[in-house]
């Protein structure tokens, strides 16, 4: 159950209508984690939607083949609200810096 939560929300990033409605912030930031893992075959990224209050707010999630994950929220108009990573179950990470977290997937790709 649980699983399928966390999936309700899940948008389709390859329906080109569903795409198009989302911020450019938040296309630029799946299309990043694409091209560095999902694209090379060691992770898989995802856009979620969710709703706080009466409003959207995005999170591109990444997960990579091993434990570690990567993710950027965004609110209704694209706005960033924080980014992170968590590195084998440790918390959160969260960055000072909107996307610091690339940086450590500049290594690859």
């Amino acid at each position: 159950q649980n699983w399928q939560q966390l999936q309700s929300g899940r948008v389709d990033m390859r329906d080109p209508a569903a795409r198009a409605a989302m911020p450019e912030s938040v296309q630029e930031s799946y299309d990043y984690y694409y091209n560095k893992a999902e694209a090379n075959d060691w992770g898989s990224v995802r856009v979620l939607e969710r709703q706080v209050g009466d409003d959207p707010v995005y999170l591109v999630a990444t997960t990579t083949d091993g434990s570690d994950a990567y993710m950027e929220l965004f609110d209704r108009d694209g706005e960033p609200l924080g980014s992170g990573q968590q590195i084998e179950g440790q918390p959160t990470d969260w960055d000072a810096v909107q996307g610091a977290c690339r940086e450590h997937l500049e290594q690859y790709g």
